[in-house]
Order: structure tokens, then C-alpha cells, then sequence
């Protein structure tokens, strides 16, 4: 059902809305059914058809952005990672003198052996 409503045209999601509102009180009462009568906004379907279609217009322009957005990411991630070049040996460096250069990671810090009134006997 949630793979039909997300890969289907408007017109498969108001056939689909359409079946379903006649048995929304069904589907509420439903402990799973409530997610599929909330994410094909059944109750605004009830109220009216051109609501309905702005909210998931509205819906499929958020979820566009939010792509767009994530690809960005990815983009800018991976120039960050290409831009950090490696010296090649062929240029007279070695890899232990970069590695040299490279931060070390801190060590990790003991703790304290605490004092135990044991010790004094």
C-alpha cells in the first residue's frame, strides 16, 4: 500500500483515497491503519478534494527540496574529501613524513585508582 501511494500519480492516489474513506473509521481504530489513513490524509480527502491536492502538492515540493538538499550535501562531502590530496611518492615525499604532519589523536586518559582503606594495612 505505502510502496502505491509513494511511486503513484495523482490520479492513483485519489482512486486510492477514494476507497479508503469510506472505511476511515475502520482504519483509525486500526493500531496500523491509523499511519495509512494519516499519511494519505483521509480526513482531508472527507473535507474536501481541493485541499487535499494543495496538501499533497505542498508534500511533494517539500520532499523535492529535502532531495535536492541531501544531493547538495553529498556533492559538497565529496568535494571536501577530493580536495584533500594525497603527496605522491613521485614528487620526492614520502608517506612517513605526511603521516608526521597529521595530527595524533588524543590518548586516552587513566583514571585514578581511588584510595581504599585497605591499602594502609
Amino acid at each position: 500500500m505505502d510502496a502505491l501511494w509513494c511511486k503513484g500519480s495523482a490520479r492513483v492516489k485519489e482512486m486510492l483515497a477514494s476507497e479508503l474513506c469510506s472505511h476511515e473509521a475502520a482504519l483509525g481504530s486500526d493500531q496500523y491503519g491509523h499511519f495509512i489513513a494519516s499519511k494519505m490524509f483521509l480526513s482531508t480527502f472527507k473535507r474536501g478534494k481541493e485541499d487535499w491536492k494543495r496538501m499533497l502538492e505542498s508534500q511533494d515540493k517539500k520532499r523535492e527540496a529535502m532531495k535536492e538538499f541531501l544531493t547538495e550535501m553529498k556533492v559538497k562531502q565529496l568535494d571536501k574529501k577530493s580536495s584533500v590530496s594525497q603527496p605522491s611518492l613521485a614528487e620526492g615525499t614520502s608517506t612517513n613524513a605526511s603521516k608526521a604532519d597529521e595530527p595524533k589523536p588524543p590518548s586516552p586518559k587513566k583514571k585514578k585508582k581511588a584510595a581504599s582503606y585497605l591499602d594502609d594495612l
